[in-house]
């Protein structure tokens, strides 16, 4: 199904934005059975008369069972052969060989515990499949109907039938590719079946479905804070993310996530954002299960080994993971018992008093904590929660409702559980210390009155807008961790417990406004919440430094937002504890991405929740983890979204500053591939202007730096044309940076005349941009420099080369990069002049800086080696030119190497552009650059020359 998401015209603080909604196509409501029969159903009311019968083809309709992602399945009688039938219609065209596909697949089988398909066909244009009517419900709303986990027997038995239906659909030749707990439906008669087959493909078909896949296919939203996923991504396995291989072993991990989740209640990999999904799949350790699991040892290593981070690692095939689970263990035991229960019935009788007692006792802590939450998410509240919205009996939700709603009572029932067990089985240490006791019930006080501002936070936004990120969430499980009630203090005064709510709201609203791209008001709001955080409040003021940092940076603010950053990092230093870091890794990225002066703030990368410290100076390693850019291929190679989807718009900034990153790094053909994919996402993201500026002047110096002066104009120019158009003041603190990739195009192109117009524009905007980011200074310098040697002002160019060294002396992340950079410039001149000892010492000095930060192997050292071993050649140092030529050599092949490695990787490009109406026609050069195996590097060539000529 094509899913239409209408996004309020207003922010989420209300005020209205000055551009209109976006117009949405009107349904065809003439040609939906479901408006059909509600139609006929009114007119017989108001009129008295009998129904009209709606018909597709041969079958009556009666009602609609559910809406899936591809159609609508309703419920009706085949008026051929007497029975009743779930008839799934397409939404459209486009997902006629998904529906064919479905068909055919189930067509092949025939097992009890599959939803059996009868015939597919076409009437009015429209596409069908008849299948077998399940009166039933899936077990996704069997397992949430239950507020703690069920029983393991029970789960087991359920998802034995499932995993034989699997078992079926992998001997007919053919894997599901989608099992989860909403495609397996469990019947009235206690019969579970698998269903949804329109993802399947046969063994033989040699189809990895990139194009639509279920990352593709749905319209993803994003992991939630509380760990729910919309959509398929947590129950897919490592190798179906990074290598898009889809087969039965696949099909075992999903299946084994679904066990592991209906066993204990949380999934064995979880996270709140898709990358954090990403890196739990990684590391391959599943969570450990939950304090008072009754789920036996032989069950959950059975279960974990199905969940293998190796496919080769996991059951050899679902009918040996299924021999296992159904072994009969208890064979042997039941007859010990037989033949020892009539000497034992006293003592089980003696048992069964306490029993009993302890089941009261549950029910009493039950009772009590539904009480607690009915107080504040009883069914009134949540129906007046959606009357708000205009959501009745004969509304349905929408997506983006049915998302908050669900997210709302995900929240709540994670308090209530975590109330119920702390109440039935308190961790022994607690129970053991009346005062710890003490401290649990203040933390879950906490916590409800955490969850009381969520709600109301959540009942202030428009009524078509979703909660983009529920932060700041209450966490009761910490409730039942002594570490935490130790080290914890709550207050008992109501005044401050009030006041710490306040904060709360604020911040939660300040999330809101950011979330809609409100810059200046979500800024207004987390310096207010600063502000008004008392000293025991530490981490709410934390949380709302971080959200002030993160939200300069996306604004251009760069001095302003490594001050929230610093008074955030001393602040968590002295009081011990982690800063919460948000969006999707957006600000551990822009403290790798450095300064241009202030103490080094790499190591602050420990201070930041969930965050690993950085191994020594070397950034390489972790800007390729943060932006997850592995060998195989890189995050934005997998879209695992849909281009409109709100994930898509979180993603935008974290690609921007990714491709940036890598573009300090000197390596450009990642750097341009990241930037060129994420323009694509931002086609259908307009009001982001800022994050699309970036990306162009990244896509254009990338291209200067590959020698492709042409689509660097382009971009260029199409960057320029959006600036005039557009009146964000976060586009327009990007124009410096813009300017002055003008110049850098010019000098590539030796226009030395073009090159100083440009710069004498920028003259006037760069005090403008200098206070706005502290790099702007020596990048200005710097290009002085080089247009001054290129005029042949040796003399002034050695001037501004040094000021923009001493500009760089104190800068740290990749930020210091550029001073290695200016070194390399600096060397140039140096060997213009003749002063070859000078040229040796400062291209000695860039390469440490490089080794320091990179490595020794990286491919930005490869100009830096080749320069070194012209100036050794001119020194006389034949044996230092050719060690230096042969480690230049070595460079450029694993460049190159590299390059034609990425070649094959999965490219989402083409997908992405065809989910919008049409390719945008933003001048930016969408054609990939391919690596010919030419060396590109200039001072290679003339060294290699060089020295053969000097033998």
């Amino acid at each position: 199904m094509a899913d239409v998401t209408a996004h309020d015209p207003r922010d989420l603080s209300g005020e209205h934005d000055a551009e209109p909604a976006p117009r949405l196509p009107r349904p065809d409501l003439a040609s939906d059975p479901g408006h059909q029969v509600h139609k006929a159903a009114l007119a017989a009311e108001l009129f008295d008369l009998p129904a009209e019968v709606v018909r597709v083809a041969h079958y009556r309709i009666h009602r609609r069972l559910g809406q899936g992602s591809m159609g609508t399945v309703y419920l009706a009688d085949d008026d051929r052969l007497g029975r009743q039938v779930a008839l799934k219609l397409l939404h459209e065209e486009q997902h006629q060989p998904r529906l064919h596909r479905e068909a055919h697949a189930l067509a092949r089988l025939s097992h009890p515990n599959i939803v059996q398909v009868f015939e597919v066909g076409s009437t009015g244009g429209r596409e069908f499949v008849a299948m077998e009517y399940v009166p039933g419900r899936t077990l996704h709303a069997w397992l949430r109907d239950n507020p703690r986990p069920r029983p393991w027997r029970q789960v087991l038995a359920m998802l034995l039938d499932a995993g034989r239906g699997l078992q079926a659909v992998h001997a007919a030749g053919l894997v599901h590719r989608d099992f989860k707990p909403s495609n397996v439906l469990l019947g009235e008669d206690g019969r579970a079946r698998v269903l949804d087959f329109g993802l399947a493909r046969s063994f033989a078909d040699g189809d990895d479905a990139r194009a639509d896949g279920p990352l593709g296919e749905q319209p993803l939203t994003a992991l939630t804070q509380t760990g729910i996923v919309v959509g398929t991504p947590a129950y897919m396995a490592l190798e179906q993310f990074r290598d898009h291989v889809y087969d039965a072993r696949g099909d075992q991990f999903s299946f084994c996530v679904t066990l592991f989740e209906a066993l204990h209640g949380v999934r064995p990999y979880d996270g709140p954002t898709i990358a954090d999904l990403y890196r739990a799949l990684e590391r391959g350790r599943p969570i450990d299960p939950p304090a008072g699991s009754r789920v036996p040892a032989w069950l959950h290593a059975a279960v974990v080994r199905g969940l293998a981070r190796d496919p080769g690692a996991r059951w050899p095939s679902m009918a040996a993971l299924l021999a296992e689970l159904g072994r009969d263990r208890d064979g042997a035991r039941r007859r010990w018992i037989a033949g020892t229960l009539v000497g034992a019935s006293a003592l089980v009788l003696g048992l069964l008093a306490p029993l009993a007692q302890q089941h009261r006792h549950q029910r009493a802590c039950e009772a009590a904590a539904d009480a607690e939450l009915a107080e504040l998410w009883g069914p009134e509240d949540r129906a007046a929660f959606l009357r708000k919205r205009g959501i009745t009996a004969a509304q349905p939700l929408g997506p983006e409702l049915a998302l908050l709603d669900h997210q709302l009572d995900f929240e709540a029932e994670a308090w209530r559980d975590r109330r119920v067990e702390a109440c039935v089985r308190p961790p022994s240490r607690v129970s053991e210390a009346p005062w710890l006791q003490g401290q649990m019930q203040r933390c879950f006080d906490a916590a409800r009155r955490d969850l009381e501002t969520d709600l109301a936070v959540a009942g202030e936004l428009p009524s078509s807008r979703q909660l983009h990120h529920f932060f700041y969430l209450p966490r009761p499980e910490r409730c039942l961790d002594p570490g935490h009630l130790t080290a914890t203090t709550w207050s008992d005064d109501p005044a401050v417990q009030r006041h710490e709510q306040v904060v709360r709201a604020q911040l939660l609203r300040a999330e809101q406004a950011a979330a809609a791209d409100d810059l200046a008001t979500a800024e207004s709001r987390f310096t207010a919440a600063v502000a008004a955080a008392s000293a025991g409040e530490t981490a709410l003021a934390l949380a709302g430094r971080e959200g002030l940092a993160r939200g300069r940076f996306a604004a251009g603010h760069r001095r302003r937002a490594w001050q929230a950053l610093e008074e955030a990092f001393t602040a968590a230093a002295a009081a011990s504890v982690k800063i919460p870091a948000y969006g999707l890794g957006a600000t551990d990225l822009q403290i790798l991405l450095g300064a241009a002066g202030g103490a080094p703030r790499q190591s602050h990368l420990a201070l930041l929740e969930n965050r690993e410290a950085l191994p020594g100076r070397n950034l390489l390693e972790h800007v390729r983890r943060a932006s997850f850019a592995s060998q195989e291929s890189p995050l934005w190679r997998n879209e695992p979204l849909g281009v409109g989807s709100d994930l898509a718009r979180l993603l935008l900034t974290p690609y921007a500053v990714t491709a940036e990153a890598w573009l300090e790094l000197g390596d450009y053909e990642l750097a341009e591939d990241a930037a060129r994919h994420a323009l694509a996402l931002t086609a259908a993201h307009s009001r982001r202007p800022a994050v699309t500026l970036d990306l162009a002047i990244v896509l254009a110096r990338t291209y200067v730096g590959l020698g492709l002066a042409d689509r660097a104009e382009e971009a260029l120019v199409a960057a320029r044309t959006l600036l005039r158009g557009t009146s964000d003041p976060a586009a327009h603190n990007r124009r410096g940076w813009l300017q002055l990739a003008f110049v850098e195009l010019r000098l590539a192109r030796g226009d030395r005349d073009g090159a100083a117009r440009e710069l004498a524009e920028l003259e006037d905007m760069s005090k403008e941009s200098s206070d706005l980011d502290d790099r702007f200074a020596p990048a200005l310098a710097h290009v002085r420099g080089r247009l001054l040697a290129a005029s042949d002002d040796r003399g002034g160019a050695a001037r501004e080369l040094a000021r923009a060294r001493e500009g760089l002396a104190g800068s740290h992340g990749l930020a210091r990069l550029r001073l290695a950079d200016v070194l390399l410039d600096e060397a140039r001149l140096a060997l213009a002049e003749g002063r070859y000892p000078d040229a040796e010492a400062h291209l000695r000095e860039a390469l440490r800086e490089r080794e320091a930060l990179v490595g020794p192997d990286h491919v930005s050292q490869l100009t830096t080696v080749a320069l070194l071993g012209l100036t050794h050649h001119a020194l006389g140092d034949l044996a230092a030119a050719r060690d230096d030529l042969a480690r230049a050599r070595d460079l450029l092949d694993a460049r190159l190497a590299a390059a034609r490695a990425r070649e094959a990787w999965p490219d989402s490009l083409p997908r992405a552009l065809a989910q919008l109406e049409r390719a945008p026609d933003h001048g930016w050069a969408f054609r990939p650059v391919r690596t010919d195996s030419e060396m590109r590097d200039r001072e290679l060539h003339r060294l290699a020359a060089l020295l053969d000529a000097n033998p």
